[in-house]
């Protein structure tokens, strides 16, 4: 070192006015990454908007337009499978009706206690089909309104509501040996999606008749 000094000393002397404006430098030509990786760590699943920021760099600019190229085309697939379970739900919903009158007008007819049963099967799964086919276009509905704030909802009555799915499955219950009593507050009111509160209380009504005893 005491040879060398006289080549030493200047490159010490010298490092820290090089390390300072190479640091600031970096950090000022990294501010736009950091603006665009911000704004995609802010978004949510369901936001497929192109991004905002337009970088003046050319490098950037050009990852940024296949970002959005990228998220438009996940957004026309997404649509499209949206649309293509709507119509399928549609679609299916005519023939499990028609089968239910069917079943329903046999066991009208039948007296044998061994085609009940077996009607009683059948009635049970197309009944279980529907409520799947009606889950799958309530998903549908809650993806596209997935983006709406909650606080802008109407608030539901949840006891006239409770009344009226304890009155759609009271059929079911009785068919178990299972009594409904409903036990609640007056005028009870939740923020929520109508659909969504019927689709929670009818999954929880069933679990309930099927899983209790008599």
């Amino acid at each position: 070192i005491n040879s060398h000094g006289y080549y030493l000393l200047p490159l010490l002397i010298s490092l820290p006015f090089l390390l300072v404006p190479a640091w600031l430098s970096i950090r000022l030509a990294m501010r736009p990454w950091r603006k665009v990786a911000q704004e995609v760590a802010a978004r949510g699943p369901q936001d497929l908007r192109p991004l905002a920021f337009k970088p003046p760099h050319g490098e950037l600019a050009a990852l940024v337009d296949n970002i959005n190229a990228l998220l438009q085309r996940v957004d026309a697939s997404a649509a499209r499978e949206r649309s293509f379970i709507a119509d399928a739900t549609h679609e299916l919903r005519t023939p499990l009706a028609a089968m239910r009158v069917n079943v329903e007008a046999l066991q009208a007819q039948a007296s044998d206690p061994r085609q009940q049963e077996l009607l009683d099967g059948i009635l049970n799964s197309g009944n279980r089909a529907a409520r799947l086919v009606g889950q799958l276009l309530q998903l549908t509905r809650s993806e596209v309104q997935a983006q709406a704030q909650a606080g802008g909802r109407p608030p539901q009555a949840l006891d006239i509501l409770l009344q009226d799915r304890l009155a759609a499955l009271s059929g079911l219950a009785q068919v178990s040996g299972i009594e409904l009593e409903l036990q609640a507050s007056v005028s009870l009111q939740v923020p929520g999606q109508r659909e969504s509160l019927v689709s929670l209380i009818d999954n929880l009504v069933e679990n309930a008749i099927k899983y209790s005893p008599h």
